[in-house]
């Protein structure tokens, strides 16, 4: 990987972010959080927070996984198609404590299945990753529609209190 190139006669501090790739993103980030506190009134209150870690556990989790496909070399499309099929299934057959211990391993193999079929038709089926996560996502979506072809569902309340009330908070 090769760096920016600055010259000499550049300040200091564009020298340090062009040296060091990470201090940009977390610098932009640091930026839309005060952009974000300073926009919502209610911010500086920890239920507010708590709410943000709550609705962000699910694009964390995914960029973790992305962040390893993407380390090595690879690319992956279908990601969410997986998202909107485990979704579809867990708002319209997970809505019980019960059903819990059934369809969390279902839903964990629907990911990994996928995952699996993406692999061998990259690399025993010699098709480009791009064109074949691509070619997921759009029938994983269609699967979810023809589940749940409309907003609703519930989620059992056990799932969401399986750590107790900050489960989020806690997982990220």
């Amino acid at each position: 990987m090769t760096r920016a190139h600055v010259p000499a006669g550049w300040p200091a501090r564009v020298r340090f972010v062009t040296r060091r790739p990470v201090v940009l993103p977390i610098l932009l980030f640091a930026i839309g959080l005060i952009v974000m506190f300073h926009l919502e009134s209610r911010a500086e209150s920890s239920g507010f927070m708590i709410t943000m870690l709550q609705t962000s556990l699910p694009l964390v989790c995914v960029s973790l996984g992305q962040t390893a496909v993407i380390i090595s070399g690879g690319l992956d499309l279908s990601i969410a198609g997986v998202m909107s099929l485990t979704s579809a299934l867990a708002a319209s057959h997970m809505t019980g404590n019960g059903d819990i211990a059934l369809w969390l391993p279902l839903l964990f193999g629907a990911g990994a299945l996928s995952g699996l079929v993406n692999g061998l038709l990259v690399t025993f089926g010699g098709l480009p990753a791009f064109i074949v996560t691509l070619g997921t996502w759009s029938i994983l979506d269609g699967l979810a529609l023809e589940i749940l072809p409309t907003q609703g569902g519930s989620i059992a309340p056990g799932l969401e209190n399986l750590l107790g009330i900050n489960t989020a908070t806690i997982l990220i």
